[in-house]
């Protein structure tokens, strides 16, 4: 990885990079991370399965049921408690649209 290359990441990436000492260790982090790629892609993966999870637990989802919020029997009441302002049984909240 070349100066003018790490100088042209910077600026898409919206970096700044403070001087000459930075830009010369920012080349040589990336060179490095390349070069690390480059070993990554050595290595022979055919025939492995890719991991979806490291764990081998299955999760245990629920069921999908519909719940009224506590509304009924009085609910409402309860929920509108938490409001910090509630008007005719409904939560009072900013305008956004003039």
């Amino acid at each position: 990885m070349d100066r003018e290359t790490v100088i042209k990441i910077a600026r898409l990436a919206r970096l700044r990079l403070s001087g000459e000492e930075e830009i010369e260790r920012r080349t040589k982090e990336m060179s490095g991370i390349l070069s690390f790629v480059e070993q990554l892609q050595e290595v022979d993966t055919a025939g492995v399965a890719p991991l979806a999870n490291p764990n081998d637990e299955v999760q245990r989802l629920r069921e999908d049921e519909t719940d009224d919020g506590e509304t009924g029997n009085f609910g409402s009441v309860r929920i509108l408690t938490n409001a910090p302002e509630e008007n005719s049984g409904y939560f009072v909240v900013p305008k956004i649209i003039e």
